[in-house]
């Protein structure tokens, strides 16, 4: 476990969190674990990216869809499908 660990950290410092004891040497994470969920509190925001963009603008066109349907079918006094 812990070589999968140190090698995911050395790829990507700080994103998988070591938790439970390390009962090679008899330690424990709990300082460390500590330590790296403090860092994932407080960390800034990532940048926005294009991907990220067009999937929340394909997410908020689906709502959007799915509000019309439903407010069509107020106005028109007939009953909405859910999802439709």
């Amino acid at each position: 476990m812990d070589e999968v660990w140190r090698e995911c950290d050395r790829l990507v410092p700080g994103r998988v969190v070591r938790t439970g004891s390390a009962r090679k040497n008899a330690t424990n994470n709990a300082e460390h674990e500590i330590a790296a969920l403090h860092e994932l509190l407080t960390m800034a925001d990532p940048s926005p990216n294009v991907t990220t963009a067009a999937m929340e603008a394909d997410v908020s066109a689906d709502q959007l869809a799915c509000d019309r349907h439903a407010l069509a079918h107020i106005a028109t006094g007939t009953a909405a499908v859910p999802g439709r």
